[in-house]
């Protein structure tokens, strides 16, 4: 039984009387117990089963369903280039399975070998499968050389170290030409051998068993560090010193080793002088708030402080890592970033360009933030570099803090009542700023001083009952009163303290300005800075101006409260006058016609028009009574239709009416109907039987004009007041009542001239669909 070790094969069998298909597919699974076999009837089936994922190869008949295998090739090759896929076919297909070849097709069997043609199937299937694999491990080769040499390009082309790049089982990859130059060998005969062999370690058995040992830790994902002395007749005795260093695949696994090393043997001799500049600017870099780093020309460790060692978690004596090798150095300090392999490229970068950069900011992963600088130096002995860290995470979290705050204002400026502001406030103060036991207090008139509104849980473990503060008796009524925000380090020994025997020793006020005041507290001493006091004054302004818009918003709801009920009022008057006045008015009105029918008398006539009068007054002053109500029962409603139904409603002899709109708006029909009825009759009555009335479009709106006498400037605003009238027989309310439904619709109405020099009246703020 053969059981290959990369991986089980997936075989997609297509079409074909069944009998050849499940014949390779019960060779496939008794020869191969990695193989599994999964047969379809034709091309559509297939496909699905191809889009699904995880087939490996195709084996397909000649003849299929509705198609053919050359066909279904080209579909597969369009979206599976490299899938193998092989034919079976019978004798009189050969042909077309040759031109299948020349498409693409990977090889074929003929079904009328037998026995031998399945096992030659199955072993091509395999064949092939195994070349697109090998071809793939290739490739993934080929891309992990080329990742590694972009990733260590800059070392690898150093003329100063000795890189190579090694498999995992330690055979040669790669050599650089440094490493090279220190031996009397050619590359072909390095690459490709192991490495514990080659020339640099012929001469000592126990070095190359030692490199060997470092390969196979390296393998396992260690860090190996190393120092060799060698005695080489074509160089001579020199020492070497560096790292392997394990590089690993998505999933964590190594799968190539770099080792790099330098020649550090007249690094020895310059010892005695690095220690002595170390020894200058150790005096320098340990006066410093900020991480420093000086290196000479080769990348070596000239000094470093303590505070770079603290940032970076560096063990030991700052002293310690003078003449360390500070690419490896770097790769230590990466392991803390959130992108490790940005930060070496980064510090590779600017060690390689040598251009001057400040604050260059950088996150580590455990929530710290950083400002990069970096400046060229020149040195005695060559050109080095000077890097400069500073921790920013304090100010990374004030800015947190603020853009928390502002997240905060739109929560405040959303609260209806004081109390929800007040639970806002010491919830943001808790979560943004930091200060878990906080509490509100507001001024309360009746109560004369400031009461708790809010409060977190933390003052309630501190505090059962919060206090009242009142004028004269505590540090609180003090801010309130001064209106300036103090920072009490120990309470303890503060006279003016509310409660002499409070466990809380430090504690923070801020103003609201005339609202009250916010109060932190904690039962350590010198527990507030500077910095809590400003994030709490800038929460103190915003709690203000909600508080101050909430008090708004009362009296605005309080306003409202009033109109409606006034309106009630109004409306109760006027259905109670109408109610009381229809009734003797009808029968006036009644008596007054007989008396006509009976005797011929122009005082009754005079009679009559006044009755009818009365009769359009009380309906006018019914509709200005239900005008104050908004309307909601809005609907779409076509404004040229309801123009025409308007126009017929009213007496308009041979007046004219020209609609110029097919907008659609959204509003109460009824209601709308009798805008355009009382504008009509406006029209009408004002400019005579002759007129022209047009009604057309605005941006947000419509307008009706006619071109009679138009109204004068200054009467402008005065002809929408309820009984304004020109005509002794007009009641004086049809424009009041225009206005009133326009804005209990919610939009405005305004009075012009038209372009005939006549009245137009626009309505704007109008939503349409």
């Amino acid at each position: 039984m053969n059981t290959e070790s990369r991986g089980a094969i997936r075989v997609l069998c297509v079409g074909g009387d069944g009998g050849f298909a499940k014949r390779v597919a019960e060779f496939l699974r008794r020869e191969y117990d990695d193989t599994t076999v999964e047969t379809v009837a034709g091309a559509e089936e297939a496909w699905e089963r191809l889009d699904a994922g995880g087939t490996d190869c195709i084996v397909s008949a000649f003849e299929l369903p509705a198609t053919d295998a050359l066909a279904f090739l080209e579909r597969v090759r369009e979206a599976h280039p490299e899938l193998p896929f092989l034919l079976f076919a019978e004798e009189h297909d050969e042909g077309a399975a040759t031109e299948a070849l020349a498409a693409g097709a990977t090889d074929y069997v003929r079904t009328d070998r037998g026995a031998d043609g399945e096992a030659l199937l199955g072993n091509r299937v395999r064949n092939a499968v195994e070349r697109r694999r090998a071809r793939r491990r290739a490739e993934r080769s080929d891309r992990r050389l080329d990742r590694i040499e972009r990733r260590y390009g800059a070392i690898f082309n150093d003329p100063n170290i000795l890189v190579g790049l090694l498999d995992a089982d330690g055979t040669v990859l790669d050599i650089n030409d440094t490493a090279l130059g220190y031996v009397e060998a050619d590359r072909e005969a390095v690459v490709d051998a192991p490495f514990h062999e080659g020339p640099w370690f012929s001469e000592s058995a126990e070095t190359a068993a030692n490199v060997r040992s470092w390969v196979e830790r390296a393998a396992a994902g260690e860090y190996v560090e190393f120092a060799i002395d060698h005695d080489l007749p074509s160089v001579g005795v020199y020492r070497t010193e560096g790292v392997f260093r394990p590089v690993t695949d998505g999933d964590g696994e190594v799968v190539s080793i770099i080792v790099s090393a330098r020649d550090t043997t007249e690094q020895r001799e310059h010892e005695r002088e690095l220690e002595r500049t170390n020894a200058l600017l150790s005096t320098l870099f340990e006066t410093l708030p900020v991480g420093v780093l000086a290196e000479d020309g080769d990348r070596n460790v000239l000094a470093l402080n303590e505070r770079f060692a603290d940032l970076f978690g560096l063990d030991g004596d700052p002293e310690t890592y003078v003449g360390a090798d500070c690419p490896s150095l770097a790769g230590e300090a990466a392991a803390q970033f959130d992108d490790p392999a940005a930060f070496t490229a980064g510090v590779e970068r600017l060690a390689d360009r040598r251009e001057p950069v400040t604050d260059e900011e950088l996150s580590l992963a455990d929530g710290r933030t950083f400002q990069r600088s970096y400046r060229p130096i020149e040195l005695a002995d060559g050109r080095g570099h000077l890097w400069v860290y500073r921790e920013t995470t304090a100010e990374s979290r004030r800015e947190a803090r603020l853009a928390a705050l502002n997240e905060t204002t739109r929560d405040l400026m959303a609260a209806t009542d004081r109390d929800e502001v007040a639970t806002i406030g010491v919830e943001a103060a808790a979560e943004v700023l930091g200060l878990e036991a906080n509490a509100i207090h507001l001024y309360d008139d009746e109560v004369g001083g400031l009461v708790a509104a809010a409060r977190t849980d933390g003052v309630r473990e501190i505090v059962s009952e919060p206090p009242v503060f009142r004028p004269g008796n505590s540090i609180a009524w003090a801010v309130y009163e001064a209106g300036e925000p103090r920072v009490v380090d120990d309470v303890q020994g503060n006279p003016k303290r509310q409660n002499p025997e409070t466990p809380i020793r430090s504690e923070l006020f801020v103003p609201i300005d005339e609202y009250g005041i916010l109060v932190a507290g904690s039962t350590a001493a010198n527990d507030f800075d500077d910095g809590d006091l400003v994030l709490a004054e800038i929460l103190a302004r915003t709690l203000a101006a909600a508080f101050e818009q909430v008090d708004r918003g009362a009296q605005l709801r309080a306003r409202e409260a009033e109109l409606e009920r006034q309106n009630e009022r109004l409306a109760e008057f006027a259905g109670v006058i109408s109610h009381d006045l229809r009734n003797p008015l009808g029968v006036a009105k009644g008596r007054v016609e007989l008396a006509v029918e009976e005797t011929d008398n122009d005082h009754l006539a005079a009679a009559e028009r006044a009755l009818d009068r009365m009769d359009a007054l009380l309906d006018d002053v019914l509709t200005l009574a239900r005008n104050g109500e908004r309307v909601s029962d809005l609907e779409a409603v076509e404004l040229a239709a309801l123009c025409e139904t308007a126009w017929n409603n009213v007496e308009t002899g041979t007046a004219t009416l020209a609609v110029e709109t097919d907008r659609t708006v959204r509003a109460d029909a009824s209601r709308l109907q009798q805008v355009f009825e009382n504008l009509f009759r406006n029209s009408v009555d004002h400019a005579g039987e002759e007129v022209a009335v047009t009604v057309g479009d605005l941006p947000d709106g419509f307008y009706v004009a006619d071109d009679g006498p138009g109204i004068p400037a200054e009467k402008r605003e005065e002809v929408f007041d309820a009984g304004y009238s020109t005509r002794t027989e007009g009641t004086g309310f049809g424009l009041s009542i225009v206005r009133g439904i326009v804005e209990a619709h919610g939009w405005r109405v305004e009075a012009s001239e038209s372009e005939a020099g006549g009245a137009r009246f626009e309505v704007t703020g109008v939503e349409t669909v």
